[in-house]
């Protein structure tokens, strides 16, 4: 019975771990930055503000996206702003996480040697190359 109940554990925490969103895969579309735009704009006009990564410690918070899905679940005005667009709370985070990323990436990029930029670059997951070249086209849609 025990060795049951440990392989159900184990499977439990497997499946768990294969169902938690990879935050260096996640892809963005002009769709997400939209819809993010969207939702930073009501926030702004309901006087919404999220709780920014600086918390007191001294260090930039550098949340998962876990963390932020959960702080966006908490407070029920930017819940419902999400869901008048479409969004999850983990979508959300995922799309704020990889716009943060991208976007570093690109305000560094011109100041760094280009050979040490491309090295950057190459090591970076296919996904989040092609989340800097989305905003790199769409820097417009950058509020």
């Amino acid at each position: 019975m025990k060795n049951l109940v440990a392989l159900f554990l184990a499977l439990c925490i497997t499946a768990f771990a294969h169902a938690a969103p990879d935050e260096e895969r996640y892809l963005l579309t002009v769709a997400n930055l939209q819809k993010i735009n969207a939702v930073k704009a009501d926030l702004e006009k309901a006087k919404v503000r999220l709780d920014d990564d600086d918390d007191g410690d001294g260090k930039d918070g550098g949340k998962s996206a876990a963390q932020l899905a959960r702080e966006l679940d908490a407070n029920p005005k930017v819940k419902a702003v999400l869901a008048r667009h479409g969004l999850s709370s983990m979508d959300a985070a995922l799309s704020m996480n990889a716009i943060v990323t991208a976007g570093i990436y690109l305000m560094f990029e011109s100041s760094m040697d280009k050979k040490k930029a491309a090295a950057l670059y190459a090591s970076y997951p296919k996904e989040r190359q092609a989340n800097i070249e989305l905003l790199r086209k769409n820097q417009r849609l950058l509020k």
